[in-house]
């Protein structure tokens, strides 16, 4: 089934299925401040049993009363893209992951057609192809990630029928809670389900059961407004039963003037009716839904001047407004009770009029950050109908949307209310310094100061800024109203350098965070300035190619360590504009690399050709200079500067291993390496020797034998080489002092069982010395052993005489 949502973002407040959760590269991922998965060692409450069997209980009940069931809330961020890290919700998931995998085996050998779409929701095809990861990822441990790995290959999706009694079942899974607990849930499952309702049972889950997905935005607000939205928070009355309940709050207010106000309440009803999208694709739009939110942010810009001593940074001890603004809702009629509710409904007209204002002007209030000059805008409505094609369920803005929206908001209702018409390119200005400043500083308790800033300096806000010691209006927004007001900002005109400034805080490489620019620039700030080294950045920096990875290495190796692999300790570089956002903005961050990477901006910031720079970068005599790292370790990172071979083979990935052991390179093709994603770094002239030897090879044994000239691991290899049964691997050393072909490894492997077992103990035989994989007894491959010296024929001879051995067998 295609998913609606194939590859694209989930948004905030929209129903989602279980196969539109679980679609297109699409990975949920249990990040590492969850807790076990634990539910099959729960009893439910006032049940004889575990929470595993009582939810399948409840799960099979639905099914068979034919009645469409949610999932609930499920709270979350996407970091990074296709990557959807829960921060609730993953008892729930986890179960009904392991539900389907239970009943796409049962019915595996019944519906192919169906088979095929469970297999889908368990795994992509992409990794059905590449490394066979699950679409169900646990980060709280590896050994859980690397096990869920081969229960849906081998188990779910194979023919696997005895998990612990399985070659790919460590001893060490005994010891990992999830893991038992995951067996443990199987069990119960099979035990409840069987051939008689797998079919249906499974049809109903993938199609009928949906979930109510809620945007965290990132780990930090994740696990900050996790907590605030565990605490009691009375539910928001929906907007048509408050407005009886507020007109009937009114005390000593005779009928004429409660008839006015309930006027002025269909009023606003009827302003988000008039002002709704008018194109097809929005044409289920709730006006009822948009007044309730809208009440929450009047309620939040009205009562957040009041609670200024109450602010807090830590979750649990939130004021009240920075609960709502959280996520708690309030019930506003309680709130206002004893109070005057004319009030009330004047100042929410008060705030619809500023409303209105910000949509007749188009003035969008969030944006995407794009490498292209022209970055997506999006307006109100679009912010909250994310999903054209979904049920138009509420989108509550998230905090980051809140600091730019509310504290503008809030300006211009106070311009209207003082009978004064709002500057719209001002307005505009506001918007901008509220995005920049969020894109750093979007915590609960940054927009609440930040609200009650805008609120109390509005057209002053720039002077204002430069007056601020708090850390939440950092060095480049000073620098950057700075550099306003040296223009002689005007607050109905916006600047060049205003527009400039406002394209280059869009690239990914700046996200808002622009110090590392003032710092290549220095005093050399104004328009044409900022829209150059935008320009550079697009080139370079934003979509880093090849060609600029490798003439980076003349500045420095840009050594950055990113853990460790099978085979050795990762590094990686430049390989996509993250990075390079990363180093400009992480305190972490290698201070010599970054130091390096400003060095270069500022050796383009005036290029009128990026590209001709580069390429003289490259030209002879400009090879990396390193002073740290073993002698081969420099060679390595000479080797990746001349040849742009290991680029191409790393293209996309970009991580390149070090094992210490051996002494030599590795350039991966993904970021864990675990079953055959890695070639050995070696230098062009061993790959053209070895490519003549295949040919000749191939010319003296006129055999079935494959000869591949980079060392995969079998896997891999079995995955890219179709029809062919034998293979020869060659590896080449490339330590020799004076770059000459060395020495060469060579093993023998087969993809028939049944043809191993008289290669393995006949080679055993003829070759004695011969270095088994005792790891790993049942492996099918054997290195033989070494070739020493460069003689080409001696080489070739060899290879010819064990070819010709194995072709008898």
């Amino acid at each position: 089934m295609e998913s609606k949502m194939n590859n694209r973002p989930l948004s905030s407040g929209i129903s989602y299925t279980i196969s539109e959760l679980f679609s297109g590269n699409r990975k949920i991922v249990i990040p590492d401040m969850q807790r076990e998965y634990c539910w099959p060692s729960v009893l439910s409450v006032g049940q004889n049993c575990s929470l595993v069997t009582s939810y399948v209980r409840d799960l099979i009940r639905s099914f068979n009363d034919k009645i469409d069931s949610r999932m609930g809330l499920i709270y979350a961020y996407e970091l990074p893209a296709n990557h959807i890290q829960l921060c609730d919700g993953q008892q729930r998931t986890t179960t009904i992951y392991l539900l389907i995998g239970c009943l796409t085996k049962i019915i595996s050998k019944v519906d192919e057609k169906q088979y095929r779409q469970a297999e889908d929701v368990l795994i992509s095809e992409f990794e059905r192809h590449d490394d066979h990861e699950p679409r169900l990822q646990y980060a709280i441990r590896e050994s859980t990630l690397l096990f869920l790995r081969d229960l849906v290959s081998n188990y779910f999706l194979g023919e696997e029928t005895d998990i612990k009694n399985a070659d790919w079942y460590f001893s060490s899974y005994n010891e990992d809670h999830s893991i038992q607990n995951i067996l443990k849930a199987i069990d119960e499952i099979n035990s409840m389900v069987n051939e008689n309702i797998a079919s249906g049972l499974l049809s109903y889950i993938l199609c009928k059961i949906s979930f109510l997905y809620f945007d965290m935005q990132s780990r930090r607000y994740g696990e900050e407004q996790f907590v605030v939205l565990n605490t009691t928070g009375k539910p928001l009355t929906p907007s048509e039963h408050l407005k009886p309940q507020l007109i009937g709050a009114m005390k000593n207010v005779d009928n004429a003037i409660k008839k006015q106000y309930s006027d002025m309440w269909e009023s606003w009803e009827q302003f988000f009716w008039d002002n709704r999208p008018k194109d097809d694709a929005h044409s289920n739009f709730v006006v009822d839904d948009y007044l309730n939110e809208f009440l929450r942010w009047v309620f939040i810009c009205e009562n957040i001047g009041k609670e200024t001593e109450l602010f807090r940074d830590d979750a649990k001890q939130y004021s009240g407004i920075q609960k709502v603004l959280a996520g708690s809702r309030i019930d506003i009629v309680e709130y206002y009770k004893g109070k005057d509710v004319t009030k009330l409904f004047d100042t929410i007209d008060k705030y619809k009029d500023a409303l209105l204002f910000i949509i007749k002007n188009n003035i969008t209030i969030d944006s995407d950050c794009s490498s292209d000059t022209d970055f997506p805008k999006y307006s109100l409505w679009d912010i909250m109908l994310k999903d054209e094609d979904a049920k138009h369920v509420i989108y509550r803005l998230t905090t980051s949307h809140c600091a730019t929206l509310l504290p503008v908001l809030a300006y211009v209702k106070t311009k209207i209310e003082k009978e004064e018409t709002p500057i719209v390119n001002n307005v505009i200005r506001l918007f901008r310094i509220c995005w920049e400043i969020a894109q750093k500083n979007a915590s609960n308790y940054d927009v609440v100061r930040l609200c009650v800033f805008i609120k109390n300096n509005g057209d002053n806000v720039l002077e204002s800024l430069l007056n601020q010691n708090d850390n939440l209006y950092t060095e480049s927004i000073k620098k950057s109203a700075i550099v306003r007001l040296s223009e002689g900002m005007e607050m109905n005109i916006l600047s060049d350098y205003e527009n400039e400034y406002w394209k280059l805080i869009h690239l990914n490489t700046v996200k808002g965070e622009s110090g590392f620019i003032f710092n290549v620039l220095g005093d050399n700030i104004n328009a044409i300035s900022i829209r150059k080294i935008a320009e550079n950045l697009r080139l370079t920096y934003e979509r880093p190619t090849n060609q600029l990875r490798r003439a980076l290495l003349t500045y420095t190796d840009y050594y950055q360590g990113a853990g460790w692999s099978k085979i050795g300790g990762r590094y990686c570089y430049a390989k996509d504009s993250g990075y390079f956002f990363y180093m400009f903005h992480e305190k972490n961050a290698n201070i010599q690399v970054k130091t390096e990477l400003l060095n270069f901006l500022r050796d383009i910031q005036n290029e009128a050709d990026v590209d001709s720079f580069i390429e003289r970068k490259l030209s002879p005599g400009n090879e990396p200079v390193l002073d740290k790292g073993s002698e081969e370790w420099k060679k390595l990172v000479a080797r990746l500067y001349k040849d742009p071979h290991w680029f191409d083979y790393g293209r996309g990935r970009g991580y390149v291993a070090w094992n210490d052991s051996r002494q030599c390179g590795y350039m991966l093709t993904s970021y864990k390496v675990t079953d055959g994603s890695f070639a050995k770094i070696i230098p062009t002239s061993h790959r053209e020797e070895i490519g003549k030897l295949c040919k000749r090879l191939n010319e003296n044994t006129n055999s079935n034998w494959e000869i591949i000239e980079q060392w995969k691991l079998q896997r891999q290899i079995e995955k890219n080489i179709e029809g062919r049964k034998h293979l020869l691997y060659l590896e080449a050393d490339f330590l020799s002092s004076d770059e000459s072909l060395g020495e060469l490894c060579y093993s023998i492997s087969t993809r028939d069982m049944e043809t191993w077992e008289i290669f393995n103990s006949r080679l055993l035989d003829k070759y004695p010395h011969a270095d088994k994989d005792l790891d790993n007894p049942n492996r099918p491959y054997i290195h033989i052993g070494k070739i020493q010296g460069t003689d080409t024929d001696l080489i070739l001879q060899t290879l010819t005489d064990i070819l010709k051995f194995l072709h008898s067998l």
